[in-house]
């Protein structure tokens, strides 16, 4: 049996597993190709998390909300009742999970590792811990990934973590040593267990591409009107994927400058092509596009750093001189790269196969945003 085990880096991104590479994970757990693990101290944390992103979602959706109405922009709506408490919310996520793991998998219990035995591995500083002390919670996790190959349970254990300088060697590729020598020590060949930095790794690592709906799609970019579709697409969509890391499209030389609070307002697409198609199962497939082109954004000066700057600057343009009594608004432009990961939802179900249903009669078909990831295009 192959079970993946889920760390608190593979969740914390999608704590419902709710994106499409989750969705595929766990497809192939109602298949009974996978069974899901996720460790005790990884659920708990997790809970925390989900907690603090509800919150802080309310919070901001309250704020944006506020400002949309004071622009104009939405009518005034009453205050959104507040969300329940931290502890409910965390109650109510452990609740979810162990619905999402019935017949899918397992929570992992505490290991079975005495506290002398982590304080010495503590101040042996051996992975996970590190020489600042730091790695109990981490150490928990890797125990109980122990216990469940002891167990002789799995034939074959993923470990999905993000976490590569306490579970990864130096390439970045293996278990780190220290945590090899751990299996060695009770019979267990290292082999067993095979690292995945997200989700979408471990994914990519056990399906395949489908090479039908792949072919298919990169004909359909041929097609004048698909294309205009996906431009148009990625150009109204993205702009709504909020909130978006901004960082990797603005180069040093923009972040260098003061400006605050970026973000995408539209994206010219230049060139699209097709990266990667994948069945989810029910008719729906996960595709994932690359686009080129011009990243439109907007942001904030304030108005001292904005004196200060030389009236030429080719960088930005102002669009309101005097957006309030602090700060400027202004408009920015670069060259990007957008991978864009979306589901590919049919137009109607009246044909049989999943694949000739999404293209049946030439219809266009829905696509769903998953997630989008950004870069600056050298």
């Amino acid at each position: 049996m192959q079970i993946v085990v889920l760390d608190s880096t593979a969740i914390y991104p999608h704590p419902r597993l709710s994106d499409g590479y989750g969705r595929l994970l766990l497809t192939k757990a109602d298949e009974g190709s996978v069974r899901l693990a996720i460790p005790e101290v990884v659920l708990r944390e997790s809970a925390r998390h989900y907690a603090r992103k509800v919150l802080q979602a309310a919070r901001d959706f309250r704020k944006a909300s506020t400002a949309l109405v004071d622009l104009g922009r939405m009518p005034r709506i009453e205050r959104p009742d507040d969300p329940p408490s931290s502890s409910k919310l965390q109650d109510e996520y452990l609740a979810f999970i162990e619905q999402l793991l019935r017949n899918r998998g397992q929570v992992l219990p505490l290991p079975r590792v005495s506290h002398m035995e982590i304080l010495d591995r503590l101040f042996e500083e051996r992975k996970p811990f590190n020489s600042d002390g730091r790695g109990y919670r981490d150490t928990l996790i890797w125990q109980s990934v122990v216990d469940l190959a002891r167990s002789g349970d799995a034939a074959r254990i993923d470990l999905v973590t993000d976490n590569v300088k306490d579970f990864f060697d130096t390439s970045n590729q293996e278990l780190h040593p220290d945590l090899a020598a751990d299996l060695k020590s009770h019979g267990i060949d290292p082999s067993v267990i095979r690292l995945h930095r997200t989700i979408r790794d471990l994914v990519e690592a056990i399906t395949s591409r489908s090479e039908q709906a792949f072919a298919l799609m990169t004909q359909s970019l041929k097609s004048n009107s698909f294309m205009e579709y996906l431009a148009t697409f990625v150009d109204e969509t993205v702009s709504s994927a909020i909130p978006l890391e901004l960082s990797n499209i603005l180069d040093e030389e923009y972040r260098l400058a003061p400006f605050e609070n970026p973000y995408l307002v539209g994206f010219l697409v230049d060139e699209i092509h097709l990266e990667d198609v994948r069945d989810l199962g029910g008719g729906s497939l996960l595709v994932t596009v690359g686009a080129l082109g011009e990243a439109e954004m907007d942001a904030f000066l304030f108005k001292a750093d904005w004196y200060g700057l030389d009236p030429d600057d080719e960088r930005f343009t102002v669009i309101d001189a005097d957006w309030n009594d602090h700060y400027v608004a202004v408009s920015l432009s670069r060259d990007a790269s957008l991978e864009i990961t979306a589901t590919l939802v049919a137009a109607s179900s009246d044909t049989v196969s999943p694949v000739e249903r999404h293209f049946a009669d030439g219809q266009i078909v829905e696509l769903q945003l998953v997630e989008v990831e950004a870069d600056h295009a050298s």
